[in-house]
Formats: structure tokens, sequence, C-alpha cells
């Protein structure tokens, strides 16, 4: 197990970016718990894909970052490296609530089936696993149904939503089939969530921005949900995990034939 300089470059540049405080040691858990922390605060989507790349990374090399900071001699070479100014873009300043779903953390045959929920509110970070056919979320009454890409968006068992969505080169594909009561607007790789107000007018009340993130040999990706309707929060996050379930599958499925 060879440790060479560029590796030590690109472990000090990331626990630089992330504000590591431990010149000397490694804890993993204050690594992921600093991730996690800086993730929801990304300035765009592409930011956000970044640093989960690099964190997937640092993650995979337990193993090796650990002999690193437990030799004396390789760890005075790693303290003496010239990195340079590292520029951190994530500062939150928006006054709503965001919300970063992603698989790239899952590992085994199905990505599609495990997603982490990591948001700027302090006790909203958790995990979220397929049971049957279904997404839920806080036990609530908002649920997600899955059939291959197909996406169904369900208030208890009343249908809001049916779509489906792809990654095809640089095109995001959204097929809406059924939408009740909202209105979904697509630029790109952004999806906007709006219903008309009192005054027939169209208000927006969030937006998710999707990326795709090659997890090894298998698709993964990131969404990030903006909430901009407290009360619609179940609804706009389950909305975002299920665009990023049903591309994740739409690629998976693609790879694999």
């Amino acid at each position: 197990m060879f440790i060479t300089q560029r590796f030590m470059k690109k472990l000090k540049s990331f626990l630089s970016s992330i504000d590591y405080p431990y010149p000397d040691r490694y804890y993993p858990e204050i690594v992921k718990k600093l991730v996690y922390e800086l993730l929801p605060n990304g300035q765009t989507i592409q930011d956000i894909g970044i640093l989960i790349k690099e964190y997937r990374y640092v993650k995979n090399r337990q193993r090796r970052i650990e002999k690193l900071f437990s030799n004396p001699a390789l760890i005075q070479i790693y303290q003496s490296l010239d990195i340079g100014i590292i520029n951190n873009s994530f500062t939150n300043t928006t006054p709503y609530e965001k919300v970063v779903i992603t698989n790239a953390f899952s590992k085994g045959l199905f990505p599609y089936t495990n997603f982490q929920f990591i948001s700027t509110f302090e006790g909203k970070n958790f995990d979220i696993k397929k049971s049957g056919r279904y997404f839920f979320i806080h036990n609530g009454d908002y649920k997600i149904k899955t059939l291959f890409s197909t996406v169904e968006l369900l208030y208890r068992e009343d249908l809001i939503m049916k779509f489906s969505m792809s990654h095809w080169g640089k095109k995001y594909r959204f097929k809406k089939k059924i939408v009740n009561d909202f209105i979904l607007d697509q630029e790109g790789q952004t999806f906007y969530i709006s219903r008309l107000n009192l005054d027939q007018q169209k208000e927006c009340i969030g937006k998710v921005e999707i990326e795709e993130l090659v997890t090894d040999f298998l698709a993964g990706g990131a969404a990030v949900v903006h909430v901009l309707e407290d009360t619609m929060y179940d609804l706009i996050v389950l909305f975002g995990l299920g665009l990023l379930f049903s591309m994740v599958y739409a690629e998976n499925q693609s790879r694999s034939a």
C-alpha cells in the first residue's frame, strides 16, 4: 500500500476545504460530521457534487489514511506540503431550508434503494430505505411508489403526480404523466414546483436541482431540494427523491442492458 505525495496533497486539500481542525490526527466521525454540515450549504449543485465525490474518495481509503497518520515520517512530509489557498464556497445565505439527497454513499448492487437526506436544519439528517415499492419519510402522509423508473407521489392513497426521468448526454429528460393541483416546470437540470394562489397567480413553493454522479461502475446522483413553503416540506422533498430515484434507476438499467 503506497502513500504518494499526490495522495497526501489530495487528502490535505480535502481536509482543509472542510476546515478539519487536527493536523496530525484523523477522526473519520468528525470528517463525516463536517461534510454533512457543509453539503446543504453549497452554493451550486456542482460544488455539492464535487464535495460528495471528494468525500467518497477519502472514505474509501480509510486504511491508507490510518497508515499515513500513524507513521511519524509520513506525517512530517504531509504537514510540510504546500497546497496553496483553498477556496470554500459552502456558505448558506438563503433563508429557506435546503436538503441534499444522495445515494452516492450507498454500497452494494442496488444504489437506488438507499438514500441519505442531509439538511441545513439540525436533526433532519437521516437515511431512507425503500420498503417494497414505497419510500416514506417522517411516517407522514406523503409517500412515493415506484414501478421501474416511473414514480407516483401520493398523499395517503390519493395520486398527486406520476412521472419519470432520465439523463442522456447533457440533457435531463422529464416525462410528466399526471400532475394534480400543482404545476411543474423544468429548466435544464432544475425543476420548479408551483401552485396557484387565491389570485390564480403561479407561486413557486420549491425547486429541485439534479446532478448525476458516477459511483464506481454504477450510476448515482445528488438532488438539492430548496423548500420555499414549510407546510409543503414532505411533498417537495419526496418530489426530489422521486426525480433522483427515477434518473438513477433508468441510468443503471441502461448501463446493464
